[in-house]
């Protein structure tokens, strides 16, 4: 009988705490512990905030919002692209993938060639700024949905093409000080990048 009992003793759960079987280690997770979901996801909602509005306020930049290497912001700004252009009877979610890919990767070779050694600027922040500055595109994008295509549009459409080159190499020129004196050449990429998405809004 004490046998038995120190055996029921034994195999009985601790209060407080649960045990697995095949030895595993006792668990006292709970959901209060855990961090919020954003968090675990990697998306800092504050930071993209900062971020997007030194593209609508380029007056006012910090260096340090701009090497950040989010992503979150350039992908949410694409689905948004592609979503406005597909409520506009295009579908071009592929297309915008493999152009942002490729003018992504483009825009990076030219960056490094032109800041030469040591001075070449990191491939996620020049990811995310590229992501970034393409926002200004979602104006002609939504405005297709309200007017004809005419030569209103291809302004708009130019205009903000215009405005995200013109952001962007401003804040690569923050980051990267040898491109002070080469904003034109640091410019032409992004510019060729963007005018190239606004012949899917535009045709």
């Amino acid at each position: 009988a004490g046998g038995f009992g120190a055996a029921a003793a034994t195999s009985g759960f601790g209060a407080g705490m649960t045990t697995g079987r095949m030895g595993r280690q006792p668990s006292y997770a709970s959901f209060d512990d855990e961090p919020p979901l954003l968090e675990e996801l990697g998306i800092n909602l504050p930071q993209i905030w900062r971020k997007t509005t030194q593209v609508l306020l380029p007056m006012r930049v910090s260096a340090a919002v701009l090497e950040d290497g989010d992503l979150c912001g350039p992908i949410a700004f694409l689905l948004a692209f592609g979503s406005l252009l597909l409520l506009a009877g295009k579908m071009y979610f592929g297309v915008l993938y493999g152009w942002s890919v490729v003018g992504t990767m483009a825009v990076y070779s030219v960056l490094s060639l032109l800041a030469g050694k040591g001075d070449a600027v990191d491939f996620y922040t020049c990811t995310s700024l590229v992501g970034y500055c393409m926002l200004p595109l979602l104006a002609p994008a939504a405005l297709a949905l309200l007017i004809p295509h005419g030569a209103v549009l291809n302004t708009v459409a130019l205009g903000a093409a215009t405005w995200g080159a013109g952001v962007g190499s401003s804040h690569f020129c923050t980051i990267v000080k040898p491109f002070a004196g080469q904003r034109a050449l640091v410019a032409a990429p992004l510019a060729l990048l963007y005018a190239a998405f606004t012949t899917l809004i535009v045709f």
